[in-house]
């Protein structure tokens, strides 16, 4: 393992971070909803050919309006959480992923992470066995740390 990915980073948080976690969230969530969004499709072709096109219309917007509402709350948690200026800080060590920030900090097992998606200034780490999702700052991840952390979230999986 390169002495980089031991090495400790920090990141502050910039200002817009809360907007752009929290529309990465929405998004992962669609992506995790395409099952229901076949399922949805279905009802509402069968409420079509049945005629029910307010329903239909009532059905999509209260989707829109529910999902803009969830971006906006946890826009705003985690902008409380974590305002402008906050720090992180991130290594790897023999265990897992040791992360510190302004609600605490903790170590996470490779073996318990399922991967750390960076979408522009926003880490997206996601656990194996739970929706739980965290949020940070990509700069943490950047000059190839990514990869050598993927790599050792790969090796701690178990074999299949």
């Amino acid at each position: 393992m390169e002495p980089d990915v031991r090495s400790e980073r920090t990141a502050v948080v910039g200002a817009g971070f809360a907007r752009r976690a929290a529309r990465l969230f929405a998004v992962e969530l669609l992506r995790g909803a395409r099952l229901a969004g076949v399922g949805l499709l279905l009802v509402a072709t069968g409420l079509l050919w049945m005629g029910q096109l307010a329903l239909i219309v009532g059905l999509v917007l209260g989707i829109v309006l529910g999902l803009y509402f969830l971006e906006r709350r946890t826009r705003t948690q985690l902008a409380g959480q974590a305002p402008v200026g906050s720090c992180y800080r991130a290594r790897c060590d023999d265990e897992g992923l040791w992360v510190s920030g302004p609600t605490g900090e903790s170590t996470t097992f490779y073996a318990a992470l399922e991967g750390i998606a960076v979408r522009g200034d926003v880490a997206l780490v996601r656990m194996r066995s739970s929706s739980v999702r965290r949020f940070m700052p990509a700069e943490l991840f950047s000059g190839g740390r990514l990869a050598e952390l993927d790599a050792l979230i790969a090796a701690a999986r178990p074999a299949r």
